[in-house]
């Protein structure tokens, strides 16, 4: 997706890559130390506000923790691979 890719360009959205037994995986997080994610942060939820209405907008997002690491996988190993 462009947004991603110009997130990370501008340092809002940081990824983390690493594998494990399991398969790849990638942890990503909104960087809180960039002053441009909370500009981001406003303008998203202004532009929420108009597109969805108050109660519209809080059935779209996710309310988590946006600064915490979630992660997802990439690539899934076989048992095989797990084996050598």
């Amino acid at each position: 997706m462009m947004k991603n890719k110009i997130f990370k360009f501008l340092y809002i959205k940081q990824e983390k890559q690493y594998e494990d037994a399991y398969g790849t995986w990638i942890k990503f997080r909104i960087n809180p130390f960039n002053p441009l994610t909370y500009v981001v942060m406003i303008l998203g939820l202004l532009t929420g506000l108009i597109m969805f209405g108050l109660v519209g907008m809080w059935r779209e997002i996710d309310s988590t923790n946006v600064f915490k690491w979630n992660e997802y996988q990439i690539g899934e190993r076989t048992f095989k691979q797990q084996e050598q």
